[in-house]
């Protein structure tokens, strides 16, 4: 991230990478953007820590195509920053392709290697 981007922009853009590690399947980069002390909460109510994360977004079973965030809205205090946004996943699981459309909240730490993900939470819209 160039020195004339604001926190607001780095997170964005770190999520943004985030997103594309998904659908890459890219795991050492996921494992460079998520914090070791993850705690996500996925749309089922079950919360991974940080290797139950990189393993079910990673290993057999489910497959990203795709994830798209929009309308994000970042808020950073010192060296902690909140990213909510709308987000579409799609995803093939088990053969079958599925998509939802979820909202997102992000809680993101600034680190010495750039910004990471510490906890997040996914549900459906109401």
């Amino acid at each position: 991230m160039s020195d004339s981007a604001c926190p607001e922009q780095e997170v964005t853009a770190a999520a943004m990478r985030r997103a594309e590690a998904l659908a890459a399947g890219d795991e050492a980069a996921l494992r460079l953007l998520m914090h070791p002390g993850l705690q996500w909460t996925n749309f089922r109510g079950e919360v991974l820590g940080y290797e139950d994360y990189i393993d079910g977004n990673t290993g057999a079973g489910l497959r990203w195509r795709a994830q798209r965030l929009e309308g994000v809205a970042v808020v950073v205090a010192g060296d902690t920053a909140v990213l909510t946004a709308a987000v579409t996943d799609e995803v093939t699981r088990d053969e079958r392709e599925q998509s939802f459309r979820l909202r997102l909240t992000q809680t993101w730490v600034r680190t010495p290697t750039g910004w990471r993900c510490l906890a997040g939470h996914a549900s459906r819209p109401s």
